[in-house]
């Protein structure tokens, strides 16, 4: 009898699901924004500053959502903190995480906290990936931005600062430059420009040398004053800032000092030096005019002052102060202290200081 075998051949077949990471806001979360409005405009001083002294620091803006979870996250993710626009996203920071701005001698700090797991301390925006801390869910929780504006040392120019909006954000990534990921905060302005007015002048038509020539003797017979000589100065400043004027010279203490006005003659009493008579200077400006009387003598004289007012997001209001560009006319005479005045060499030196800030 012939037998009949069934053959059954069970072929299995198995699927394997690969499960990949994918670091993401979690369903209906926005991401989260701080929003901080800058100064329009900042005043600081012509001086060579120290690098790393804060010029400007703004508060720590709440944000909106205040409350972002982040889920999904593989073992191996990382923490972006980058800027967004130039040239701070491309630049090279010096000191303590200062990017440039391009304004001279001033940078720009950004640093937040909240950003979730190790990230939630104070942290500088610093154009890197950093790693997380394994886990695969993040709440980040009243998240914020702050923003420095920072001397990298020497003297601060006039200019324009200029930011794009956002500023800087925080993503979680499942590796560095990976698309697999999401923004987790950004931080945005509201203005985009600030006005950097850096207070000071500049002089041209220095050094001044005013040659009176010969004087006769007889010149004084009926006159407190004989010769004269003048030259022509400008004071460029920038507008609102204060200027204050003073002559550091030596000073005629006896007989008609004209007000402590009358500079002492070069080696005075020496043989070969005139005898009572001194050096008289004058000012005429539209800031300052002595008109007929001397320019006093080792005394602050203030030109121009201004009025500076704060406004609560830092921008400061200038009023008053110097003009642009200021004509100025020095003038000098010889100016009779006693009688007789005797034959001899006159000269006289002084140094005109303009102070500013």
């Amino acid at each position: 009898m012939m037998k009949k075998y069934l053959c059954l051949v069970l072929i299995l077949c198995s699927v394997v699901l690969e499960v990949r990471a994918d670091c993401r806001r979690a369903a209906g979360n926005n991401i989260s924004v701080s929003n901080l409005t800058l100064p329009s405009n900042i005043v600081v001083t012509s001086q060579n500053y120290v690098g790393g002294e804060v010029i400007y620091a703004s508060s720590w803006p709440g944000s909106q959502p205040s409350s972002v979870q982040i889920t999904g996250c593989g073992k191996n993710y990382v923490v972006g903190f980058f800027y967004l626009n130039a040239p701070q996203a491309s630049g090279t920071p010096t000191g303590d995480m200062v990017f440039p701005t391009g304004v001279t001698g001033l940078g720009v700090k950004v640093s937040t906290m909240n950003q979730a797991g190790p990230y939630d301390a104070v942290r500088a925006i610093d154009n890197t990936y950093q790693p997380g801390d394994g886990k695969s869910t993040h709440n980040l929780n009243h998240s914020s931005y702050n923003l420095q504006l920072i001397a990298t040392g020497g003297p601060i120019g006039s200019g324009t600062l200029s930011f794009g909006s956002p500023i800087a954000q925080v993503d979680f990534r499942e590796s560095a430059g990976s698309s697999s990921g999401d923004v987790a905060s950004q931080f945005t302005v509201s203005t985009s420009a600030i006005t950097v007015k850096a207070m000071g002048c500049n002089v041209t038509g220095s050094p001044v040398n005013l040659p009176l020539g010969n004087i006769q003797l007889s010149d004084f017979d009926s006159n407190t004053k004989a010769g004269s000589a003048s030259a022509d100065l400008t004071l460029n400043c920038e507008p609102g800032t204060n200027v204050s004027l003073s002559v550091a010279a030596p000073q005629v203490t006896s007989g008609d000092t004209a007000n402590n006005t009358v500079i002492a003659l070069t080696n005075a009493g020496s043989p070969g030096v005139a005898s009572n008579v001194g050096v008289q200077l004058g000012f005429q400006s539209s800031l300052y005019n002595t008109y007929d009387n001397g320019l006093p003598l080792n005394t602050p004289i203030a030109l121009a002052t201004s009025t500076r007012t704060t406004d609560n997001n830092g921008t400061v209001t200038v009023s008053g102060g110097a003009p642009g560009s200021i004509p100025i006319m020095v003038t000098a005479t010889y100016y009779k202290t006693a009688s007789p005045v005797g034959p001899g060499q006159a000269n006289a030196t002084g140094t005109l200081n303009f102070t500013y800030n």
